[in-house]
């Protein structure tokens, strides 16, 4: 069966393989993050300048990285109550992730940083190099250490691969029950931790502490847990009239004013409410339907190299500016010309680097065999 068009408790039952509207989906998220860094923040005063408002509404596209975790809490809960209970699942969980993950990754980390000390060298007042391959540099920009520019995305790196440390063990030796346990303690932590800066029982940077920012990882492992339950998926389905109906006033609420007020934000309301619309919007697409506007190839294939996007795209817009005049008369067509050649570049490492670890990653299978050989 295609996996386009898996419903309900079927979903948890196929091997796991690309879907088509998920990469769609994560072509929406990953360009809604190069937006936001390439030109809204660089040019937040001119924004502002017209209308506050306006900036503040453009200013929701760094929910991009929401997507992302929703995304990634449902496919990795699709994977953790299915195949938890296999002799050697960890170890093939965790090879498959850091194949994924961690040789692209730690490679642009260090390109990057050498190109820093060839070049003025690395600041000694930013987060120290050692924290990006230890994944816990968010935790120090949420005490309020910074980053360099080209590593101002990497937080939420470092709260997906905390999320999938944690995770799989707990699914290991807790089974469904510790996944489960899991995702609400990752929606209600971050509600709670929210709350309480918000109030000022406590003083940290909510958007890159991990328990500041895990409700959308949470939401997507209790999408993932929904649908692997036939109880629970065919009550759903029954009634995915609210489905849809809570899925549309979370976007409609998301999109309102009132959400980018600074209240707002600071107890992450627009965290939550965009989260809780990808949710409903993936039970459906589960549940009820199965075609999709967003499987359209253009955006599957940004879907596709949307991890090497992310990792490169704040980099290569430093670096790109010292090559090509992007802030003079021909800024707009320079910087056309520089996202299409980091496109290519994103292409090539997605057919020459990220596929072939994929690939290799699959020797090592979620059952009892274990390694599979090639």
């Amino acid at each position: 069966m295609d996996k386009e068009y898996l419903t309900g408790s079927q979903v948890h039952s196929q091997s796991p393989g690309r879907i088509g509207s998920l990469d769609g989906l994560r072509g929406i998220a990953i360009l809604s993050v190069v937006l936001l860094h390439w030109l809204i923040r660089p040019n937040r005063e001119s924004i502002e300048s017209v209308s506050l408002q306006l900036y503040e509404a453009l200013n929701q596209t760094a929910h991009g990285v929401d997507i992302f975790f929703v995304i990634s809490g449902f496919l990795i809960g699709r994977i953790l109550l299915s195949r938890s209970e296999n002799h050697g699942f960890l170890k093939a969980f965790y090879i498959r992730r850091f194949l994924r993950i961690v040789p692209l990754y730690f490679a642009v980390i260090f390109l990057f940083f050498v190109v820093r000390l060839l070049f003025g060298g690395y600041p000694a007042d930013v987060a120290p190099i050692w924290s990006y391959f230890l994944f816990v540099n968010n935790l120090l920009n949420a005490y309020g250490t910074p980053n360099i520019d080209e590593f101002g995305a990497y937080w939420s790196l470092a709260i997906e691969e905390q999320f999938y440390l944690s995770s799989a063990l707990l699914a290991v030796f807790l089974g469904r029950k510790g996944v489960v346990s899991l995702a609400v303690m990752f929606v209600l932590g971050s509600l709670i931790t929210r709350a309480a800066v918000a109030m000022s029982f406590f003083d940290v940077g909510v958007w890159t502490f991990t328990f500041g920012h895990t409700d959308p990882i949470g939401i997507g492992l209790l999408v993932a847990a929904a649908l692997q339950s036939p109880q629970v998926s065919n009550m759903l389905k029954n009634h995915i009239t609210l489905v849809r109906l809570i899925g549309l006033l979370s976007f409609i609420a998301f999109v309102m004013p009132v959400s980018t007020t600074s209240g707002s934000r600071s107890f992450g309301i627009d965290i939550f409410l965009i989260s809780i619309s990808v949710g409903s919007w993936i039970l459906i697409k589960f549940l009820a339907q199965p075609s999709s506007l967003l499987a359209v190839k253009p955006l599957r294939c940004v879907g596709e190299m949307s991890f090497s996007l992310y990792i490169l795209h704040v980099g290569w817009a430093t670096y790109a500016g010292l090559v090509l005049d992007i802030s003079g008369d021909f800024k707009a067509v320079n910087m056309l010309i520089s996202f299409v050649l980091l496109l290519i570049v994103c292409r090539f490492l997605w057919v020459f680097v990220e596929s072939p670890l994929i690939t290799l990653g699959h020797n090592w299978r979620y059952s009892e065999e274990g390694f599979k050989g090639t």
